[in-house]
Parts: structure tokens; C-alpha cells; sequence
């Protein structure tokens, strides 16, 4: 049988991926806001990462955001 399309399904429907990207993002704080602490994610996570972190932390500047992003 020859497949036409494949689906992917990353939103959290078919598979909890919270865990993965709360350890990603824990990491980020811990490494480059260790002051900070990382609130519940389950109601956030959703947007790009970039929008999570400048809603959660609106006082970040673009390049402290951008260092976080990238850790």
C-alpha cells in the first residue's frame, strides 16, 4: 500500500509531550535565569516558545530572551 500523505500529530493529542518540553525549558531557566522560577506549564505551553517566554517574563530583553531560547 502506497501512502499519499502522512499526518503528523505533535500537539499533545496523541502524545503528552509536556514532560519533554518542561525538562527543555527547566533547563533554559535554570542555566540562564536562575533566579527565576518556572510556573506550572500545562495552561501555557501552546505558542512558540518565544511567546511563552515573553509572556511569562514580559521585563526580558530581546537578546536575554534570545539567550534563553537558545539554551
Amino acid at each position: 500500500m502506497r501512502f499519499r500523505s502522512i499526518i503528523f500529530d505533535l500537539d499533545g493529542t496523541l502524545v503528552d509531550s509536556l514532560p519533554g518540553i518542561e525538562a527543555s525549558l527547566r533547563y533554559a531557566v535554570e542555566k540562564c535565569l536562575p533566579a527565576r522560577a518556572l510556573p506550572p506549564l500545562r495552561e501555557i505551553v501552546g505558542p512558540p516558545v518565544a511567546t511563552m517566554f515573553a509572556r511569562l517574563w514580559p521585563d526580558l530583553g530581546l537578546d536575554r530572551l534570545r539567550e534563553v531560547i537558545a539554551a
